[in-house]
């Protein structure tokens, strides 16, 4: 694992049905940062000293996926085993407890 890897914050993703707003935090913990607008209604927080994104804030994020995809989302979930070994990495694993 490269020293970036280790240092790195997880990325986390958290919906707000009530402001319809899509949030992706960087940080282990809240912390103060600036706002600007990236895109329209695309809002990106940041320390200004060290250039880290805190969040990224996607806003009115429902209307934004029934434009470009429909009224309609179906999840489709994979279950082919060869699929989930790539993504997982667990080939060996899989196979030797299934």
């Amino acid at each position: 694992m490269s020293k970036s890897q280790q240092n790195s914050s997880p990325v986390k993703a958290y919906y707000d049905p009530n402001s319809d707003t899509l949030t992706f935090t960087f940080t282990l913990a809240p912390q103060p940062a600036v706002a600007e607008e990236m895109a329209d209604e695309v809002w990106v927080r940041f320390d200004p000293s060290t250039k880290q994104i805190i969040t990224i804030d996607v806003l009115n994020f429902s209307m934004r996926l029934q434009a470009n995809w429909g009224t309609e989302l179906i999840y489709q979930e994979r279950t082919d085993l060869s699929r989930l070994e790539t993504l997982l990495g667990f080939g060996q694993y899989l196979h030797a407890n299934c």
